[in-house]
């Protein structure tokens, strides 16, 4: 097997089910650790029952971690031997072929670090609430520096989700950085490791779909919404690129300067707009006012007054 899959666990007995009918496909192609840190409930032990001392499955219980769910992720790198690893969450859902076509990815492309593919939702939500979540194409860049750019600006413009979806990838584990602090707490702790991940080499695309849920409880919903104009995410940007090439940052800053600009000028127009439409429509009323059609011919009057010039 080339490929490692982490499965943390986190009060999982809801999905248990459907963890079972997972490990059993996944364990097919790939090694497994599956772990729960803290065992608030029974999931790890059913599915170690279930399974027993199956070949290919490290089960990791209860044992002392810091709190948040990027704690549990980054303990599990360090029990991974393959070349390949992916993390994955207990609430989705992967075929084998998201690990068999990574893995041909991998192999044939030597200089990608990891390979991804589209994300979308359960088919179980209502039809309005389905979402697909494509790899932007700047991943596959083999300019580092505009393939770093083209992150930043996206991270820029209010677009996480771009880099987002490359914490599902198939990952070369030479090339696997520790996921690192959040912009507060864990939350977007993904995000800027995916950021890394684009700094270490071109993300290679393919056809086979992650399924996700989205949900009420997960962590990611508890989230505040991302903040593309704050001042502190531009430091923590920086900051995250262990290898910040001055002209890629002041590339990147230069299309934030854009978008900004942009956008105050969007803002000037819609005040313009919404200015000259409250004049109108107070005119209007003005006009058709009884004080206004009373005194209509004193002001023909008046106006026939004006001496010529």
């Amino acid at each position: 097997m080339k490929t490692t899959i982490l499965l943390p666990l986190h009060r999982s007995h809801r999905w248990k089910s459907a963890l079972i009918d997972q490990v059993r496909e996944l364990q097919q192609v790939a090694e497994l650790v599956v772990s729960d840190a803290t065992e608030n409930d029974d999931t790890l032990a059913a599915l170690r029952g279930e399974f027993g001392d199956a070949p290919r499955i490290t089960w990791l219980g209860r044992r002392p971690l810091a709190d948040g769910w990027r704690a549990h992720a980054n303990d599990l790198i360090g029990h991974v031997s393959t070349p390949y690893l992916m993390w994955h969450s207990h609430d989705d859902h992967i075929g084998v072929d998201w690990i068999t076509a990574a893995e041909a990815v991998l192999e044939e492309k030597r200089d990608v670090v990891a390979a991804c593919g589209p994300v979308r939702s359960f088919d179980d939500v209502e039809p309005a609430r389905r979402l697909v979540l494509d790899v932007p194409s700047f991943v596959e860049l083999s300019d580092s520096r505009e393939r770093i750019a083209a992150a930043l600006a996206a991270l820029l413009s209010g677009r996480p989700a771009d880099l987002g979806v490359l914490y599902r990838s198939v990952v070369r584990t030479s090339a696997v950085r520790p996921l690192p602090p959040g912009i507060t707490d864990d939350q977007y702790s993904d995000v800027l490791w995916a950021l890394s991940l684009v700094e270490r080499g071109p993300i290679g695309r393919m056809d086979a779909w992650y399924t996700k849920r989205w949900h009420a409880d997960s962590a990611h919903s508890q989230w505040t919404t991302w903040d593309a104009r704050s001042p502190a995410l531009r430091e923590i940007l920086i900051n995250q690129l262990s290898t910040a090439d001055l002209q890629t940052v002041v590339d990147a800053w230069t299309v934030d300067a854009s978008l900004f600009n942009a956008a105050i000028e969007s803002v000037r127009l819609e005040e313009r707009a919404s200015a000259a439409a409250a004049l109108a429509s107070l005119r209007d009323d003005f006009e058709r006012s009884r004080s206004w059609r009373i005194t209509a011919p004193f002001r023909r009057r008046a106006t026939g007054r004006r001496p010529s010039s």
